[in-house]
């Protein structure tokens, strides 16, 4: 095959101008008006029909009226085995007076530009007198790509500027040649951007072969990413895919990716695989308008809860004098009532019009509170300001960026412990004592039978005649002259000079005395909800229980421990010399099933067991695979059922209420894993949404922000106890907590873009968000991350039983977890700068001289 370069000529655009002195009339008259086809071999190219445009009685037009012109269209095609690269040149014939410094073009739809303004590149026609270079791409074997073209008049040419009865003709040439191989990322970039395009700039750096650049497996799985969080120096660029494409990421310490953009400084993170800009937030500019990083705190805000009950006054917008910010467009409103009209208002947080202190609400908190960003606050400078990732709990519901159905938890604690005794040791202190003991309204009142002032006294003085027998609340103040009060009194027992040990009875609830404790190696069932202790019943005084304790393990007592007949007889599983440690509830002898059946809102278990001793290993591996309960006694029946997902340390059982046919499994999929839970916003989303419309919306700046994906991993790596097999000692784990770290989101429920629905699920308000562990892991040297406070990611940790954990970046860089989602650590935004923007020449992205957009 002949593989020179080949020059096709499509066909005429002309546009004749005949202008009047007064721009009365201007007619645009494209000459266009027949189909042509012109082929070359294989190569060939196709001219649609247009009709004639002609605009009368119009003067010089805009941009917006130029856009909605009739294009010319043209298709190329590449009929060949091989590849193609072509050069699009838009030539000016010599017939034109008018120069092209006055022609506005819009070609392929992008932003139009001024025609002298392209590149201007050889001519290849012989009756042309300049040529400009409107793209240049390659072709697939067979791939087609089709171009629009349209032509106008700037809008700022005058009557000065001399262009009366004018004329622009041009024509479209394609240059063309065929290659051997698919193109180079770097040949797509500059065929795309052109020569010295920052993005194609980033591309030629990098080093995809380097040992230091991270690797994934056939999933797209981040290999041994926590090896990335290192103090690795070696400034590298290099490759992965995302969901786009390629993605070209910045590892080490890069001094050369810093961007200055709507007047805030950022860090450039990663090129996304669509040609995008990845950035995070670093800061406000410097005092001379650059991202060094002396800039040091800054005004931000504090997310936190905000009484709201009763009635406030709340503004949609707010002025600031000096330090004084007054409420605008106001009105009274109630949370109890207006909750969703408050949202994304301001407030004083009281009545007031004017304060110093001012709260923007952006999210529920709970029925008498809103999640609140106070403002005028000192902050990190890398930060825009601090924010819990979500400080609701209770349901896996809270590790989504967004959520919607909520399953709360309930707790039920299997066993109990008592203490009764209290050895104080060093007791030096003066305490009040009295002989007389008597309790009132959750008080207990000491004082002297004779009436008498109720007196302080020492230690080293009174321990050994004095002190036995008289009550104390451990204070040295009293209530009155004759009295002292508190809620847990204490009756001495016992002093030692050696040990320097008071023990005492501790006396709370109303109780007057310790007693006698009654204690047992048996117990009989009465069948009436009583039990009683088996003979022999061991007696023993609380001094005797001092020194005998270790001797009653797995003895049964009454929750009043002076009873030998009780409703609530425990079984002791844990001594210390002051107290029964663990008691197991022989009352609670539930039946739990492995599955259930439902009718007519009747709930029953089946293969169901009954048992109490939950301190038995045996039983507690028998909720492994009975999950289901409706904590009755007297039957396996019930109207409410219960799953079991979590089982704490012998102690708790964490559990949530099923409904109708719901499995475990079920309740958990409607929190985490369908495809409708991203209705309302986490505290998190809610702050940096506040952020964004405060900053960005409606500024000149937000034209140039990509809608891309912000991954909220929720994709559940371990099932725990939310299954019907699961294991109630697991947590629910997600990615993030097993190291599973994806730069290609591996759910579309959890890419949130904004309209972004072939990668995304398009549930975003605005294109803004955080990075993710993935992100953090692609920059390795934990240093760069650093900023001395700690931020989040956007990914998700697990779900322990009450609380999630998400995954954040600790003061010194390096990974944090294992902490609540209600941590109020810094915000970093996150925002991608669409494919295509240009950077000025003169800037180099160090931190003195930040790139920044034309």
């Amino acid at each position: 095959m002949d593989k020179k370069k080949k020059i096709i000529y499509i066909s005429i655009l002309g546009i004749l101008l005949f202008i009047g002195a007064s721009f009365a009339v201007w007619i645009l008259n494209f000459t266009q008006t027949n189909s042509n086809i012109l082929s070359s071999a294989c190569f060939d190219i196709t001219y649609t029909d247009q009709d004639n445009i002609q605009l009368e009685n119009a003067y010089p037009i805009t941009d917006e009226e130029g856009k909605s012109l009739t294009p010319y269209k043209f298709t190329i095609k590449n009929k060949c085995s091989e590849y193609a690269s072509y050069q699009v040149n838009l030539e000016v014939l010599d017939t034109t007076t008018l120069d092209s410094g006055f022609v506005k073009v819009m070609f392929a739809e992008e932003t139009p530009k001024i025609l002298s303004s392209y590149t201007e590149v050889t001519k290849t026609l012989n009756n042309a007198s300049s040529a400009y270079k409107m793209t240049i791409g390659y072709l697939q074997p067979n791939e087609e790509k089709t171009y629009t073209l349209r032509f106008w008049i700037d809008e700022k040419v005058t009557m000065e500027d001399n262009i009366s009865n004018k004329t622009f003709a041009s024509k479209v040439t394609i240059v063309s040649t065929y290659k051997n191989s698919a193109p180079t990322p770097l040949e797509d970039c500059v065929a795309t951007y052109g020569e010295g395009a920052t993005l194609c700039n980033i591309i030629a750096q990098a080093d995809l072969e380097n040992d230091k650049c991270l690797k994934v497996d056939e999933n797209g799985m981040i290999l041994n990413p926590d090896s990335s969080m290192s103090d690795e120096d070696e400034p590298l660029i290099c490759a992965m895919e995302d969901d786009y494409g390629t993605s070209y990421y910045f590892r080490g310490n890069h001094t050369t990716n810093n961007v200055k953009f709507a007047n805030m400084c950022w860090k450039l993170v990663r090129v996304t695989g669509s040609g995008g800009y990845k950035l995070i937030y670093n800061g406000d500019l410097d005092a001379n308008g650059k991202c060094t990083t002396t800039s040091g705190n800054h005004t931000g805000f504090t997310g936190q809860a905000l009484t709201l009950s009763g009635n406030r006054v709340f503004g949609s917008s707010y002025t600031k004098e000096g330090n004084t910010y007054t409420l605008t467009n106001t009105s009274t409103l109630n949370w109890a009532n207006d909750s969703s009209s408050i949202i994304g208002q301001y407030t004083c947080g009281n009545t007031n019009t004017s304060c110093t202190t001012l709260y923007a609400v952006v999210a529920e908190y709970s029925s008498t509170q809103g999640y609140a960003l106070k403002l005028n606050q000192s902050t990190n400078y890398a930060q825009v300001g601090t924010s819990f990732y979500h400080h609701l709990y209770g349901a896996a519901s809270y590790a989504g960026y967004m959520y919607n159905d909520v399953y709360p938890y309930q707790l039920k604690t299997m066993t109990t412990s008592t203490t009764f005794l209290s050895a104080l040791q060093s007791n030096t202190s003066n305490f009040y004592y009295g002989d007389s003991i008597s309790y009132s309204g959750g008080y207990y009142y000491i004082s002297n039978q004779d009436g008498s002032n109720v007196v302080q006294l020492s230690w080293a003085s009174n321990y050994e005649s004095n002190l036995v027998g008289k009550y104390t609340c451990r204070g040295t103040s009293k209530y009155n002259d004759t009295s002292i009060r508190c809620k847990t009194a204490y009756k001495v027992l016992d002093t030692t000079s050696t040990e320097n040990f008071m023990i005492s009875e501790s006396l709370s609830g109303g109780r007057l005395a310790v007693g006698t404790i009654q204690l047992s190696n048996g117990y009989t069932d009465n069948g009436d909800g009583t039990y009683t202790l088996n003979g022999p019943v061991i007696e023993k005084s609380p001094l005797e229980w001092y020194s005998q304790y270790s001797n009653y393990n797995n003895y049964y007592v009454c929750g009043d421990y002076n009873q030998r007949t009780c409703n609530n007889l425990y079984k002791i599983i844990s001594v210390s010399n002051v107290s029964f440690g663990t008691e197991v509830g022989v009352f609670n002898n539930y039946y739990y099933g492995n599955s259930f059946t439902y009718e007519n809102g009747v709930y029953t278990l089946t293969g169901a067991e009954q048992f109490w001793d939950i301190s038995d290993s045996d039983y507690k591996n028998f909720l492994d695979t009975h999950h289901y309960t409706c904590f009755k006694t007297s039957d396996n029946t019930c109207t409410e059922m219960y799953y079991i997902y979590f089982f704490e340390n012998g102690i708790k059982l964490y559990y949530i209420q099923v409904n109708g046919n719901e499995s475990g499994f079920d309740a958990v999929s409607k929190m985490v894993i369908h495809n409708d839970i991203n209705v309302k916003n986490s505290h998190i989303k809610g702050s940096i949404d506040w952020w964004y419309e405060t900053h960005l919306k409606n500024t000149e700046y937000e034209s140039y922000l990509e809608d891309t994906v912000f991954c909220s991993d929720r994709t559940i790596s371990s099932m725990g106890g939310w299954t019907d097999t699961g294991s109630v000692s697991d947590v629910l784990a997600f990615n993030g907590k097993d190291h599973k770290y994806y730069l290609k989101c591996p759910s579309k429920r959890d890419a949130f873009t904004v309209s972004d629905e072939t990668y995304g699920n398009s549930a975003l308000t605005y294109p803004v968000g955080l990075l993710t562990t993935a992100e953090s892991a692609l920059l390795g040297n934990k240093t760069v991350q650093a900023t001395g406070s700690r931020y989040w990611n956007l990914t998700p940790h697990y779900y322990n039983h009450v609380y999630v954990d998400a995954k954040y970046i600790k003061e010194d860089g390096s990974w944090g977890s294992n902490d609540w989602a209600r941590g109020n650590f810094g915000v970093r935004p996150a925002i991608s700068l669409k494919p295509g923007t240009t950077f000025k020449d003169e800037t180099d992205g160090t931190a003195s001289n930040p790139y920044e957009i034309e």
